[in-house]
């Protein structure tokens, strides 16, 4: 989680778009391998530039912040699920602190070519975040949009199917979990669960309209209604 935080997606984001994602460490402890020597290069650029409290601050601050999900397995490194993002937060802050400390090192120097490199830094940082952000949400909409279709088309052919109380579903295309939550916004009346078995499962639930799914790409939803 460390090396994710200080990653440089913005500028990735901005000129190399294949280099966008971290791949899940094939062993259990490569993060914090490959994390050690980074961590102790910033105690020392801290110790350097006399700023040794605010550097002690903020790494302290980003790794503490992840110690309570050191124990799973992702170890917060791998960047599969764009939802992810959230469980950085906390640790951003300590982050960002540290960006901000390496770029003002850059700032306070003499040089004018430093200065430089400081501005155009930051400018591509604030670029490529705004872009990132973007990238992210239009995922997010495409991911929440197969949500919804699904949604809308079981409450679509549900209203041929009156007088049921339950829904019983049996091989949906998407997360049932996700599903069943976002069915029920929808509909608040309505119970779904998942069944797995057949027709004779889903009988257990009657009256319910029994919805399941065949094929692969695309699946079609058949619908029965067992009284």
């Amino acid at each position: 989680g460390f090396l994710y935080q200080l990653y440089p997606w913005p500028i990735f984001t901005i000129f190399l778009h294949t280099a966008t994602r971290i791949p899940e460490p094939v062993h259990p402890f490569i993060p914090e391998i490959i994390a050690l020597p980074l961590i102790i290069l910033l105690f020392w650029i801290g110790r350097s530039s006399k700023k040794i409290y605010a550097f002690n601050l903020a790494v302290l601050w980003a790794l503490l912040s992840l110690l309570p999900a050191s124990p799973f397995r992702y170890r917060f490194f791998s960047t599969v699920s764009i939802t992810q993002n959230r469980y950085y937060y906390l640790s951003s802050v300590g982050s960002v602190l540290i960006i901000v400390l390496l770029l003002s090192i850059l700032w306070s120097s003499r040089s004018r070519l430093r200065k430089a490199a400081c501005i155009t830094i930051f400018l591509l940082l604030c670029n490529g975040y705004i872009v990132r952000v973007a990238q992210l949400e239009k995922k997010w909409d495409d991911f929440t949009g197969m949500y919804r279709e699904v949604v809308e088309a079981i409450i679509e052919k549900s209203e041929h199917f009156p007088g049921f109380s339950t829904l019983a579903v049996e091989d949906p295309p998407l997360a049932f979990p996700y599903l069943g939550d976002a069915l029920a916004l929808e509909r608040p009346h309505w119970r779904v669960v998942e069944v797995e078995g057949g027709r004779e499962k889903a009988a257990v639930w009657k009256p319910c309209l029994y919805i399941w799914y065949t094929g692969v790409k695309p699946k079609i939803m058949t619908m029965e209604k067992l009284e």
